[in-house]
C-alpha cells in the first residue's frame, strides 16, 4: 500500500509514524479491500472523512478526539497530495 510505504519512511519519528500508522489502520476499517487510485475520488475522500467524523474509535471502542480524527485526515491528504507529486494521481481532487 502507497501510504504505507509514506509511513516507513517516518519511522525515526515515533510520533509522526505512530499517527500515520493509526490512520492506516482507519483507513484499511473504512475500506478492508485494498483500493487503486483509479477509484479515489471525491466521494471516498468524503466518506472517509466521515468515517473519521462520525465511527472511528479506539481499540476500547472509546471515540477518538476531535484533533486525533483531524490528525488522521491530514495524514490521508499528505498521502494524496504527495501521489499528486509523484504522478501516480492526477491534482483533480477538491482542496481543503
Amino acid at each position: 500500500m502507497y501510504m504505507e510505504a509514506l509511513a516507513e519512511k517516518r519511522k525515526d519519528s515515533k510520533g509522526n509514524y505512530g499517527n500515520w500508522d493509526s490512520t492506516i489502520k482507519h483507513l484499511k476499517k473504512y475500506c478492508p479491500r485494498d483500493i487503486q487510485f483509479n477509484q479515489i475520488n471525491k466521494a471516498f475522500v468524503d466518506g472517509f472523512r466521515d468515517y473519521l467524523l462520525k465511527e472511528a474509535s479506539t481499540k476500547t471502542k472509546k471515540a477518538i478526539s476531535t484533533n486525533t480524527k483531524y490528525s488522521y485526515f491530514n495524514k490521508f491528504r499528505a498521502a494524496l497530495k504527495q501521489a499528486v507529486r509523484d504522478g501516480i494521481l492526477k491534482p483533480t481532487l477538491p482542496k481543503w
